[in-house]
């Protein structure tokens, strides 16, 4: 879908079931995705929490770089 800050991006996430991790499911389902995104013109965006490594492993496995990260604080 379009990132919502700039439509000039598509942004991408991915579940996958925990019996099909490391299958290469998710790996190939950002690819081709990402393929799509490019062939709209848009840039794909890879967004996930920084503490889920197999999520950044993911995205750098396949050509990612990370770019920037965001960190969100709550004042109680």
């Amino acid at each position: 879908r379009p990132f919502e800050i700039d439509a000039g991006f598509g942004d991408i996430a991915v579940l996958v079931r925990p019996e099909l991790r490391g299958s290469g499911i998710g790996a190939a389902a950002v690819v081709q995705h990402a393929r799509d995104q490019f062939g709209q013109g848009w840039l794909p965006l890879y967004r996930c929490n920084y503490d889920r490594v197999a999520s950044r492993n993911l995205a750098l496995s396949i050509g990612f770089r990370e770019v920037t990260s965001l960190a969100a604080l709550r004042f109680d």
